[in-house]
C-alpha cells in the first residue's frame, strides 16, 4: 500500500494581499512558515520516504520545513504546480474582474465554462496535467509514505480525478487551508481517502503563536 500525505503550501505575501500566483510566486510570510512548522510537527513521527513539490519557491519552501530532520532529497515536479493564469498572476481580484468580469465570475461560480483571457490554463488542462502525477508518485514508489506538497487548485483537480467527478464540481468543500492534511491510500488499482483538507493542527498551534 503506498500512502500519500498531500498538502498546500504555507500562506504567502500574495495571499494576504488577495493577489492569485499561478505560475508566479510571492514569499511565505511569517505565518506561512508557522504553518509549515506546526504541520512538520504533526507529522514528525510519521516514516515518510520520499518527498515531492512543486518547483514554486512557495511550495518547495514548505517542503524543506515540513521535512524536518528527515534526510531525504525533495523532487521537484512541474506536473504539482498551480493552473496557470496568464495575465491574471499579480493582479487582486478587483483588477481581474476589470479585465474580465464574465471569467472572474465563471472562474470562481462555473469552472467548467472558464476559458482564460490569456495564456493560461483551463481546469480542463489542469486536470489532465495532474492525473498521471498522482499515477506516477504511486507507482514509482510502491509500500511507501510520500508527502506531496502542493496548491490548491492542484490539490482540488487531483481529488476530482480521484473520484472521476466532472470540472463543475472542483470547488465543492472542503476548502482546502494552507498546509492541510489529505492523506489518501493506494492499493491494487484502489484508493481510499482517509483524511481530506485536514487543519486541525492549526486550531491548537495557531492559538499559541497568538498568545
Amino acid at each position: 500500500m503506498t500512502r500519500l500525505f498531500i498538502t498546500r503550501h504555507g500562506e504567502t505575501l500574495w495571499n494576504t494581499e488577495g493577489r492569485m500566483q499561478g505560475w508566479n510566486d510571492s514569499p511565505l510570510t511569517e505565518l506561512g512558515v508557522k504553518q509549515a512548522e506546526w504541520l512538520r510537527d504533526r507529522i514528525k513521527d510519521t516514516k515518510i520516504d520520499a518527498i515531492y513539490a512543486s518547483p514554486s519557491n512557495r511550495a518547495f519552501r514548505t517542503a524543506e520545513i515540513v521535512k524536518g530532520n528527515r534526510n531525504i532529497n525533495i523532487i521537484k515536479h512541474d506536473g504539482l504546480r498551480e493552473i496557470g493564469l496568464g495575465e491574471w498572476e499579480g493582479l487582486n481580484q478587483e483588477e481581474i474582474k476589470a479585465l474580465s468580469a464574465e471569467q472572474h465570475y465563471n472562474f470562481w461560480n462555473a469552472p467548467h465554462l472558464y476559458a482564460p483571457t490569456s495564456k493560461g490554463e483551463t481546469f480542463e488542462d489542469l486536470t489532465e496535467r495532474v492525473s498521471p502525477v498522482i499515477k506516477e508518485i504511486v507507482s514509482k514508489h510502491p509500500d511507501e509514505n510520500v508527502l506531496v506538497v502542493t496548491h490548491t487548485m492542484t490539490l482540488k483537480a487531483m481529488m476530482n480525478s480521484l473520484h472521476n467527478k466532472p470540472v463543475s464540481t472542483i470547488w465543492e468543500p472542503p476548502f482546502i487551508k494552507q498546509t492541510s492534511l489529505t492523506i489518501v491510500d493506494f492499493e491494487d488499482e484502489k484508493f481510499n481517502v482517509l483524511m481530506h483538507g485536514d487543519a486541525s493542527h492549526h486550531e491548537y498551534s495557531f492559538k499559541e503563536y497568538n498568545e
